[in-house]
């Protein structure tokens, strides 16, 4: 009987709690519906020191930035009332670019937040740590304008808002979250409420584990994760249903006039390419890990993975100051294109608007047969790097310079007769494809700076380094890549910031205020990056997912 009581009692207490006009859900997620178009939400809330390290490599160049395009004479030339807020608010973007600044706004951006859509309009939803602080920022820029905000009313909530004939931004607090949404100027209060999220969805995100889904799919540590339905998009943007268009033209957009068949035929497209998700699979204030993946259909997918070839050294971690690399199987790749060419012309497009996709399917499949690729293909793969360039600030010329090139082929033997040929230093020189190590002539390749090198070659690979280069780092690049489907990987370590510290040349004289601000700030940021930043690598990727974007980087 007394747990019967109990239970009685919470139950009258739980339904009291949800009929309070106050008692919105804390989980941001909540608020976002299903079907949504796209998502950007963080549900694991960073760390103070995360946000700081990452937005500490800045220094104090973005704050000067903000601060001075508050007074550029660019911005007194934007009219109206979208002008004198812009002026007035750019002081408060500045201070939130430091480290620590946005604690000033009373905006939690070390909380939870989510960036997503209710049809095809955005809406803004993040945490706040000290409303009393969000308000004071408000009024300082209210103070900078000369002028209060004007104010709207949405059921039981006050909010600032800017307005024209077409359409009309909302921001401010609604229950623990602070919110921002753009409307059509004409939108309803039942749709005001959607976007504000007083008025909840039938089906949320939560409801349908979309978002949980990803993040454990692709390994998403839910710092920051999302999507975009590229598919769903599209289908908004044709205007299907009455709710779309009337966001469409509400805008100044035209009414789409698709016939059946575009339609069917352009969602077919969309459905090759269904989404575009992407997360942090690692984000630490000394390093992070961040992937992104524009699905694609399983056939096509897995057609477009015998394009990516082996990278020279494309697994190597040796420290280089930039590297670039790249891969194509072009035999493989006329193939992939010759079959979507032989696809579109033996079913052409009936869409008017898709005529240009059959005409360049017929262009294309001409093209293919052009002999000069075949020659292409004697080169698979390339991977070049620097491991050392100095330059005197406005000097137009390295005073030294350290590096390599290696290259991928069937036939290297044939790339290096052809090297001979066109050098004549290298026509007595022996390379022989087993590996081992040849020092070249001085002055094999013409260069403003005098350049020792030595070569290596195997069966795959003919590879050019600078002497002040290791054996063991040369001999990495001996190394093929294989498996992960690279076709692009480039990276870049402070040092190579550091470099542009260097050349950014003093602002000349003649030069007015606001220009020479700018290029100081800019070398400030570069020296800022210079000395917090260890390394940035960006890997292109073909998956049977799709293509993928890997990046990864560490702080000093």
């Amino acid at each position: 009987m007394h747990l019967r009581r109990l239970a009685v009692a919470a139950t009258i207490s739980l339904i009291l709690t949800g009929c309070g006009k106050d008692q919105l859900p804390s989980d941001v997620l909540a608020y976002v519906p299903a079907d949504t178009p796209y998502v950007m939400a963080s549900q694991k809330p960073m760390t103070a020191d995360v946000m700081n390290a990452w937005m500490g490599i800045y220094g104090d160049s973005m704050t000067k930035m903000y601060a001075d395009l508050a007074e550029s004479p660019e911005m007194e030339k934007i009219e109206g009332e979208l002008g004198i807020w812009l002026r007035a608010a750019l002081p408060e973007f500045a201070q939130l670019i430091g480290p620590d600044g946005a604690a000033k706004t009373g905006i939690d951006f070390t909380g939870r937040y989510a960036l997503y859509g209710v049809d095809l309009l955005p809406v803004y939803r993040i945490e706040i740590r000290d409303a009393a602080k969000l308000e004071a920022m408000f009024g300082r820029i209210e103070k900078r304008a000369g002028k209060p905000m004007p104010l709207k009313t949405v059921g039981d909530h006050r909010l600032r808002q800017f307005a024209n004939d077409q359409a009309q931004i909302l921001l401010g607090n609604v229950g623990p979250y602070f919110v921002l949404t753009v409307a059509p100027a004409n939108a309803d209060e039942a749709r005001l409420l959607a976007l504000l999220g007083v008025t909840l969805p039938n089906e949320s995100i939560v409801d349908s584990g979309a978002l949980a889904e990803l993040n454990q799919k692709m390994g998403y540590d839910s710092q920051i994760s999302g999507y975009v339905d590229i598919a769903n998009v599209f289908k908004r943007l044709s205007g299907q249903s009455a709710t779309d268009l009337a966001t469409i033209t509400a805008f100044g957009g035209e009414a789409p006039k698709l016939s059946a068949d575009c339609t069917q035929e352009l969602q077919a497209i969309a459905q090759k390419m269904p989404r575009a998700v992407f997360g942090a699979r690692e984000f630490t204030a000394k390093s992070m890990d961040f992937n992104t993946v524009i699905e694609i259909d399983h056939a096509q997918a897995k057609a477009m993975l015998p394009i990516a070839a082996p990278i020279p050294g494309g697994n190597a971690n040796d420290p280089a100051m930039f590297r670039f690399a790249f891969s194509a199987n072009i035999p493989e790749a006329v193939k992939y294109l010759g079959t979507i060419a032989d696809a579109i012309n033996a079913a052409p497009y009936k869409c008017d608007e898709l005529k240009d996709l059959n005409d360049s399917a017929m262009e294309l499949k001409s093209n293919l047969a052009n002999p000069g690729l075949a020659m292409a293909g004697s080169v698979t793969a390339a991977h070049i790097g620097l491991t050392q360039l100095e330059l005197e600030s406005g000097a137009e010329m390295p005073t030294a310079l350290s590096g390599f090139l290696a290259v991928g082929s069937p036939t290297p033997i044939m790339l290096w007769g052809l090297a001979q040929q066109t050098m004549p230093a290298l026509s007595k020189v022996t390379l022989n494809a087993d590996g081992s190590i040849v020092m070249l002539p001085d002055e094999t390749i013409p260069a403003p700076v005098a350049l020792k090198l030595k070569a290596t070659m195997t069966d795959k690979v003919l590879a050019i380094a600078t002497q002040d280069v290791s054996d063991r780092a040369l001999g990495s690049l001996k190394e093929m890549s294989s498996g992960d489907g690279t076709v692009l990987r480039y990276s870049v370590t402070g040092d190579f910031f550091a470099l542009f510290d260097k050349m950014i040349p003093e602002p000349p004289a003649e030069i007015g205020e606001a220009e020479a601000k700018n290029i100081e700030n800019s070398r400030q940021m570069f020296k800022s990056f210079g000395e917090n930043v260890d390394y940035v690598d960006v890997r292109v990727k073909l998956t049977e997912r799709g293509i993928e974007f890997d990046q990864t980087g560490a702080l000093k």
